[in-house]
């Protein structure tokens, strides 16, 4: 159970930090997130690449009673495994060959702040006892000592990855996964949620260039093309698909393929939107139940043959 601060009632906002969405998913996400960000909870964010779960990350940390500590970036994929553990808790002079200097460790960098452990999968299982340890006790022990330090860190991980396969795969430990899953928040995929698209090319227009280039580049054709876009990279691609258009002009060459210079009808977009809804709930249910159809109908709420029969309108193929 998470200590969640009681909040009277409060309007939706559509924002958290630097993070944009008007949609009910989006809504539903900033509004828990403004609840849990002045607690000391630890916060497990999953979501697929892009999604943009270190922009909110450090939304928590600015919303915490943290503030006015660091906020420090750990990818946990970005760094040899040899070397994670000491980056990770630091290192005593000649612990190891290059170690000419001691090293603190970025959780006691962190300390009185923030600590992001990013791509928190990509964690070798060997050193996940480790880590464990150190978010149980509050100490580290630097690689070459066999002292430990305190440390005060609020810690928050991210991934993409689906963990509870990883655990039933034996690529990560249970016990870690229930101590960092104390909240967990799901930042869902820029494709279920089209009507946040507008917003967020606007924001990145104007904090590239101004608010009157936004009004410029962003006509209804544009926008109609923008929206009907799946974004397989997510939050990421779009902002550098904007970057693109406010550089090359041309919004077909900016995504990298041919798009309508004017949008489909109402009864087209609607149809096509919901088909590509469909698709990807589909899709996503199943990937999150590990392709189990009986499992993903009862998380989507409906009945399995029901499930089935999207299935079958989508081409998307049974495992069970």
């Amino acid at each position: 159970m998470t200590d969640l601060v009681p909040t009277p009632p409060q309007l939706p906002c559509d924002r958290f930090g630097d993070a944009i969405g008007r949609s009910p998913e989006m809504l539903r996400l900033f509004s828990l997130l403004t609840r849990v960000a002045p607690t000391e909870s630890t916060i497990l964010l999953t979501g697929e690449s892009g999604t943009g779960k270190e922009v909110i990350a450090e939304g928590i940390h600015r919303q915490s009673r943290r503030a006015s500590g660091p906020f420090i970036v750990f990818d946990c994929g970005a760094v040899a495994p040899g070397l994670i553990e000491s980056e990770l808790f630091g290192h005593e002079a000649g612990a190891f060959t290059n170690a000419i200097r001691a090293r603190s460790g970025l959780f006691a960098d962190a300390s009185g702040g923030t600590l992001l452990l990013d791509e928190i999968g990509e964690l070798p299982l060997e050193l996940q006892p480790k880590l464990l340890r150190a978010l149980a006790s509050g100490e580290v022990r630097r690689v070459g000592t066999s002292s430990v330090t305190r440390v005060d860190v609020r810690v928050i991980a991210a991934t993409h990855r689906d963990l509870e396969r990883a655990i039933a795969a034996r690529r990560f430990r249970a016990d870690l996964y229930f101590r960092l899953a104390v909240v967990v928040v799901h930042v869902p995929p820029l494709r279920l949620r089209p009507e946040d698209v507008p917003p967020l090319a606007r924001h990145f227009i104007t904090r590239m260039e101004s608010e009157e280039k936004a009004r410029a580049v962003l006509t209804p054709a544009v926008v109609a093309a923008l929206t009907a876009y799946d974004w397989p990279g997510n939050v990421r691609e779009l902002r550098n698909v904007v970057e693109r258009l406010l550089s090359v002009g041309d919004l077909g060459s900016a995504i990298g393929r041919d798009l309508p210079s004017e949008p489909e009808s109402y009864h087209a977009s609607r149809r096509d939107a919901l088909e590509r809804f469909e698709r990807a709930f589909v899709q996503v249910s199943l990937d999150a139940c590990g392709g189990v159809v009986t499992r993903a109908a009862q998380r989507a709420g409906i009945s399995r043959q029901m499930f089935h029969r999207l299935m079958s309108r989508h081409g998307i193929a049974s495992r069970d």
